[in-house]
């Protein structure tokens, strides 16, 4: 079992990974600022990831795990930050924003004030979480899932985009990925993580475009 939950969190980590690369180029050739969100999103996902990876070969201690659980917070919050500025309305960018930064320094305290201990059994996450850690947690990544749903939903039903669907079910998917095992469910964390990114690299990645693109370049070359 624990080979098969380490060889998931590598495959994850390598496909974040190239995930987040596709996007922040996509940034540097658009410069837009939603793209920008989704990439340091896409970026934290992977440090998960390995952090993921590091636990399970014996490297760890307080300080990785408490990055560990800032940045998975933190993630679903990067995603939804660059869904929300999709709909262009600068007050609800603004607020949220100014909500996101003070909930982000509120969890960094709260990680230093309420020490974490070992959260891992076996090399899996699975320790039980301090509430206070578990509530700013929570008040971090529910409204930004909710956030990240409506705003897929909104896109979809604008522009009927079928990568919207793939999007909105592994948003969710990472979404609650990072309480599952608070609830006891370890290796299903792992699993989520797997099916979340699946569906990201089905939404944000677009297959069709890159072979139009080699087809072109082939042409061109002939």
């Amino acid at each position: 079992m624990l080979n098969v939950l380490f060889g998931t969190t590598v495959f994850v980590s390598v496909a974040s990974f190239i995930l987040a690369l596709f996007m922040t180029r996509n940034f540097t050739s658009t410069h837009g600022k939603s793209q920008l969100f989704w990439s340091i999103g896409l970026w934290l996902f992977f440090i998960d990831a390995l952090l993921e990876i590091l636990f399970a070969i014996g490297a760890a201690d307080q300080v990785l795990f408490d990055i560990y659980l800032f940045t998975v917070a933190i993630l679903v919050q990067s995603l939804s930050i660059g869904s929300i500025l999709l709909l262009k309305k600068p007050n609800y960018n603004r607020t949220y924003s100014i909500f996101s930064v003070i909930a982000d320094v509120l969890l960094a305290i709260t990680l230093v004030m309420f020490p974490t201990g070992n959260i891992l059994v076996g090399g899996i996450v699975a320790g039980v979480l301090p509430l206070a850690v578990i509530i700013m947690s929570s008040i971090i990544s529910f409204p930004a899932a909710l956030i990240l749903i409506a705003t897929a939903i909104i896109s979809f039903r604008k522009t009927s985009n079928k990568k919207m669907i793939s999007i909105i079910i592994g948003t969710i998917i990472v979404s609650v990925a990072g309480s599952l095992y608070i609830v006891s469910f370890p290796e299903t964390l792992y699993y989520a993580e797997l099916l979340g990114i699946i569906f990201l690299w089905s939404g944000f990645f677009n297959f069709n475009s890159i072979i139009r693109k080699k087809e072109v370049k082939n042409y061109a070359v002939s």
